[in-house]
């Protein structure tokens, strides 16, 4: 077992070294994973939502199927990357006084190996950057999914753009089929294609639109001239050439001409 992964948690001497974190690692066997957003935003969820059955652990006065998080009142959503990481570590040290330290160690292992796997195999967005409008977007996107739905990821309500981004990613590393990994990582890379085919064609509009837009002002700022079809009966036709032919002007000096002259007349 790593001797620089999640499961360090339970070795405070380890845990209160590392916390400050140097290195940015996302894999276990990076000293540094309190230092990843990603890494504490999915730990801190996987312990608010584990129950004493998952954690192997028995307490006496509580049902297996009750969270230890919730029901010594941790908070709900501690809303920043510090706060988490703070939360993490109490957390521990609380389990810890009240629980066997073995037990404790055996969660932290399992915990670590579905962080492992859960890298490994799971694609997140990877098209915004944390705080744009993209990410507002991807948010709204994400939220309205069905598959979102089925998270139980509904009661946090990120309150800016760097915690949307963590709860996207979020969404898309927590296992909604536990009995079928393999489904799971399927239905959500199939999501995020079509995210990120929605995303791409939203972009292309948009910059369609901002051409279009700068081709219109460089048409009005330059006073280039605006093509306009018209149609001509015969006869109409044949006296324009006449009047072109004797002033020696073109067909449209002619029409601009007399629209000047029909313009002043009624000034």
């Amino acid at each position: 077992m790593s001797a620089d992964g999640i499961s360090d948690l339970i070795k405070p001497e380890i845990f209160l070294v590392i916390f400050p974190g140097t290195t940015t690692t996302a894999k276990r066997g990076g000293a540094g994973w309190l230092n990843n957003k990603r890494v504490v935003f999915w730990v801190w969820l996987y312990i608010s939502k584990a129950s004493y059955k998952k954690m192997g652990i028995f307490q006496r006065g509580s049902a297996p199927e009750s969270i230890p998080y919730r029901e010594y009142h941790f908070p709900s959503y501690p809303d920043t990357h510090e706060k988490r990481k703070k939360v993490l570590r109490d957390w521990i040290s609380f389990m810890r006084s009240r629980f066997n330290i073995n037990q404790i160690a055996q969660f932290c292992y399992r915990m670590e190996n579905e962080w492992a796997f859960t890298f490994d195999n799971i694609h997140v967005p990877r098209h915004f950057k944390e705080g744009t409008d993209d990410t507002e977007w991807s948010w709204n996107y994400i939220k309205k999914k069905r598959l979102f739905s089925l998270s139980g990821l509904q009661h946090i309500q990120p309150q800016n753009n760097a915690e949307r981004k963590l709860l996207i990613n979020a969404f898309f590393d927590t296992c909604l089929i536990e009995n079928n990994p393999a489904d799971d990582i399927d239905i959500k890379n199939m999501l995020l294609r079509k995210m990120n085919a929605a995303f791409y064609k939203r972009k292309s509009r948009a910059r369609a639109r901002i051409h279009s837009r700068n081709n219109q002002q460089m048409s009005v700022s330059s006073g280039a001239d605006k093509q306009v079809n018209i149609r001509l009966k015969d006869f109409q036709y044949q006296q324009l050439l006449f009047i072109a032919q004797k002033e020696n002007k073109s067909k449209s000096e002619i029409i601009k001409e007399l629209i000047t002259r029909a313009y002043r007349a009624i000034q």
